[in-house]
């Protein structure tokens, strides 16, 4: 089974505003990186943070067709902690940002992967973690360039 590391971030830009999101992928010496944002000025940082665990995951079912064990190293609390509650709980309508739970639970399973969350220290000394952050954020300036061009300050 292969294993596969991914290192997300998300910035906001205004909390709420606009996003960006990064998910550095690692898989037997090779790396990969995923980006994207969203001009959406009712965005969050925790909403931030799940896309980029998405937009990951969304690569690996891309490329690799077969069950993984997929480790997220993660400096958000947030989603450490919720990730340990049942999808039943995720999905529910009352949870807060539930659509991005069952969007990451549908990326999930959709191969069976063996999901592991790690928490670490937010801009420490893990540098895809710093890396990604530095991605999250530019893509985030990104969407609000967007945002200014379309008039919609």
């Amino acid at each position: 089974m292969k294993k596969i590391e991914i290192y997300p971030d998300g910035s906001c830009l205004g909390n709420p505003g606009v996003m960006g999101f990064c998910a550095i992928l690692q898989c037997e010496g090779a790396e990969r990186i995923v980006k994207g944002y969203d001009s959406d000025p009712r965005g969050t940082n925790n909403k931030a943070e799940l896309s980029a665990v998405i937009i990951g995951l969304d690569w690996v079912n891309r490329v690799q067709k077969e069950q993984c064990k997929v480790i997220i190293y993660t400096d958000s609390e947030n989603n450490v902690r919720c990730s340990q509650h049942s999808d039943m709980s995720l999905m529910a309508p009352e949870r807060k940002n539930n659509e991005y739970w069952i969007e990451y639970i549908r990326q999930r399973d959709k191969h069976n992967h063996i999901v592991e969350w790690r928490k670490i220290k937010g801009h420490s000394n893990c540098e895809q973690n710093n890396r990604a952050d530095k991605i999250a954020k530019a893509e985030a300036i990104r969407a609000r360039h967007e945002l200014y061009e379309k008039g919609l300050k």
